[in-house]
Order: C-alpha cells, then sequence, then structure tokens
C-alpha cells in the first residue's frame, strides 16, 4: 500500500545507473531512491518538479504552493540554497502575513529574488512586498544583516508628494525610507533617515533608534544642524554650526535616557527647534513644512 502511494504521488527517474563501461551500456543500480528528474505531489497540494538525488530535492528545480506562490530556483540536500525567487501570496483575498512580518488582504504577492542558504535568505538580496514596502540589500539567516536600504512606508500611506504628502494615512512627517547598517533585522549602526516631508537625519543606530551625536538636513537647502539623540529621544541641540562629534555617543545621556513618547518623536518631526536658530531660512522665516499646525 506505501509502495502504491509513493507510486501515484511521484513519478520520474528514481533508478541509479551504473556506467563507464567500455562497451558504453548503462546498467540500472536499482535503489529505491528518486535519482534524477522527477515530480512530486505532497498531500497538501503542494507540487515539485525538477532533479533529485539520493531521495532528496537537489539541482534546478520548482515548487508551486496549494495556499498560492511558488519557489523556482536552486536545492541542495532538499533545502533551497544558492540563487532562487520565491512569492508569497494569492488573487482570492485570503489575508496572509508574509516573512517580512506584514498583513496583507490576498490581492497579489510578494517576491523575494536573491540568494538562500539551509532553506534561508542569505547573502545578497531583495523583497518586495505587496504594498510597496522594499528591502535590498544583505542577510544573514533570514533577516537583514549588514548594508542595506529599506522603503519603510506603504503606497497607500504616503499621500501626494506635490501637497506635503497630504491625502496618506498619516502620511506627512513619516519615515520613508532607511539607507544604512543592520544587524539581526533591527537598523543597527551608521544610516540614515528621510522622511515624507524631505528632512534627512543621519547618525548612529542602537536597536533601531538613533543614539548618538547626528545631523538633520532639510530640505531646499534650508540648513544642517547636529544633535545629541540617546535611545531614540533627541536630548539637546549642538551649538549652532557645530560641525565635531556626529556617530559619537554619550554614556552619561545613556544612563539617564528615557525612551521617546509618540508626542516628543512628533515634535522632533514636525520642528519644535531652538528658536534662536532659524534653520538657514531667513531671518524670522521658520520654514512652513516645520511649523505647528
Amino acid at each position: 500500500m506505501l509502495f502504491l502511494f509513493l507510486f501515484l504521488y511521484y513519478q520520474g527517474d528514481y533508478i541509479r545507473v551504473k556506467s563507464g563501461y567500455s562497451h558504453g551500456v548503462d546498467f540500472p543500480d536499482p535503489d529505491g531512491k528518486r535519482n534524477g528528474r522527477g515530480t512530486r505531489v505532497w498531500i497538501s497540494g503542494d507540487r515539485y518538479e525538477g532533479e533529485w538525488r539520493a531521495d532528496y530535492m537537489h539541482g534546478i528545480g520548482i515548487v508551486r504552493k496549494q495556499s498560492g506562490g511558488r519557489y523556482e530556483g536552486q536545492f541542495v540536500w532538499g533545502e533551497r540554497a544558492g540563487a532562487g525567487r520565491e512569492t508569497w501570496g494569492n488573487t482570492l483575498n485570503n489575508h496572509y502575513k508574509c516573512p517580512m512580518g506584514n498583513k496583507h488582504e490576498g490581492r497579489g504577492f510578494c517576491t523575494y529574488e536573491g540568494e538562500y542558504k539551509d532553506g534561508l535568505f542569505h547573502g545578497r538580496g531583495c523583497f518586495a512586498c505587496l504594498d510597496g514596502r522594499v528591502y535590498e540589500g544583505t542577510w544573514q539567516r533570514g533577516r537583514r544583516h549588514g548594508w542595506g536600504e529599506q522603503v519603510m512606508l506603504p503606497n497607500n500611506h504616503r499621500g501626494d508628494p506635490r501637497r506635503q504628502y497630504i491625502g496618506g494615512v498619516d502620511a506627512l512627517y513619516r519615515l520613508v525610507k532607511y539607507c544604512g547598517e543592520w544587524r539581526g533585522g533591527q537598523r543597527h549602526g551608521q544610516g540614515s533617515a528621510k522622511y515624507s516631508n524631505g528632512l534627512k537625519v543621519s547618525g548612529e543606530f542602537v536597536l533601531g533608534h538613533f543614539d548618538s551625536t547626528v545631523k538633520y538636513m532639510w530640505p531646499r537647502n534650508q540648513g544642517e544642524r547636529l544633535a545629541l539623540f540617546s535611545n531614540g529621544s533627541r536630548k539637546h541641540w549642538l551649538p549652532s554650526g557645530a560641525t565635531t562629534g556626529l556617530g559619537e555617543t554619550s554614556s552619561k545621556t545613556k544612563q539617564t535616557a528615557k525612551k521617546s513618547d509618540a508626542a516628543s518623536v512628533l515634535k522632533d518631526l514636525l520642528g519644535d527647534f531652538d528658536p534662536n536658530f532659524n534653520n538657514g531660512a531667513s531671518d524670522g522665516d521658520t520654514p512652513k513644512q516645520l511649523r505647528w499646525g
């Protein structure tokens, strides 16, 4: 009965051959294991078509998932390895969560294209979510690690850039893109954050938060300035015109810092700035996009 089940769900070459004889004739060497090219269908409905070695998916092949999506690329002893392309999702409005942890409604597909090791994202690769969020860079054991760039804001949250991103889902002053270092899936190391109003902030991240002296760069040549952050909260501005200390972390600030609340983060982005500093604009003219209200 078991033999019949295996026969029904696997079609292909599972007979090894002895070759290399002077007369050129190959003799079968049956061992009951799948070798060569073949197709297997699991009881779940998932389907593999490709190369086999000693009963393992090994070589180039395609897995078509019953739930939607597919993998096409290399396998090494049953695991995805080397170069490949994989998709998750469906067009049946079945909600799902992609490997990046984002929830989707099921009217399209998320895609990863890049390198694998032991079945995990490893090496260089690009993951593009259905909603427009994209990470392109290096991976280690399935997590973002090394240098990479990520678009953080979904398409439907961005609003109209011609109207300061009004019209999206709370898109004004949101983090749009991060470029820099990652460690274990978190922003960690030197990097820069670009916000929807054009503001760019560069410095050192520690476990996802600014934690050093960072540089604010306002859009349209409106000026630059340094500020000291600790655990994501801005502690104070450095004197106007200061150019040193970028990337240096204050140990004293680290010990006394508390996690910033939503109001302080919003103030950072909206521009609750030193009243004696005009951000590079003409005297008495605070840039409109940085005002309250």
